[in-house]
């Protein structure tokens, strides 16, 4: 990706991705170029239009033909550069893919998007659950190593509401972003494992107020301003 050393720019990160086409880079919003050379060329670009957007993630993972040239059958042929990509460019793809911000109606109320977004390392994915008052969301993390999580909620409606996990009824604890008024949920997941976050109210039932998302670049904005 970009280069180093004096020549290297901030923002910009030492990651080498396989990219399927050789495709100009563009300076738009959301945008990641690679640097080729001399070249600059596009890793993902995206364009407005009308109702939404197009993203074109532009890499290569693996042909047959890349299986072949190793012999092998089943192991990946070489690491993606992809799955180590972090900070501002991470947070790009997500929001390229699903990890939408809050979307509010014509008379002002949060609405539910159709995923949940999240703040963590790269190999971590987030599953959400189609929008009901209890379950929220699985999240993965695929490293060998721990992480730090967080993800964002609207405020609870009131202080009866917490969080757990499902799968093993561990308490997760969350704290109130004051500038957006949101809660946070700060938690760690261990190597190769999940978390099923729940909401619950009085007497374990389910909480029956509605769940809304922030964006996570906020959220880690938010925790470096604690």
């Amino acid at each position: 990706m970009p280069p180093s050393g004096e020549n290297r720019k901030p923002g910009t990160m030492e990651v080498l991705v396989d990219l399927e086409s050789p495709i100009e880079a563009k300076d738009g919003e959301g945008d990641i170029a690679c640097q080729v050379g001399d070249s600059r060329l596009a890793l993902l670009t995206i364009r407005k239009v009308l109702g939404g957007s197009v993203a074109l993630l532009n890499t290569h993972t693996y042909s047959q033909a890349d299986f072949d040239a190793v012999g092998e059958v089943l192991l990946c042929p070489r690491p993606l550069g992809l799955l180590s990509i972090k900070g501002s460019s991470l947070a790009a793809l997500r929001a390229a893919f699903g990890n939408h911000a809050i979307a509010s109606d014509k008379a002002g109320e949060h609405t539910m998007p159709e995923l949940a977004a999240f703040d963590g390392p790269s190999c971590v994915t987030l599953h959400p659950f189609a929008p009901n008052p209890r379950d929220i969301c699985v999240v993965q993390n695929f490293n060998d190593e721990p992480v730090h999580v967080a993800v964002t909620v609207a405020a609870r409606a009131n202080s009866s509401f917490r969080f757990l996990d499902a799968f093993t009824d561990r308490a997760i604890p969350s704290r109130r972003a004051a500038a957006d008024g949101c809660d946070v949920l700060d938690f760690d997941i261990a190597a190769r494992d999940r978390i099923w976050l729940q909401c619950k109210g009085d007497g374990g039932s389910a909480s029956s107020s509605r769940l809304t998302f922030q964006l996570a670049g906020n959220v880690a904005s938010e925790r470096r301003d604690r």
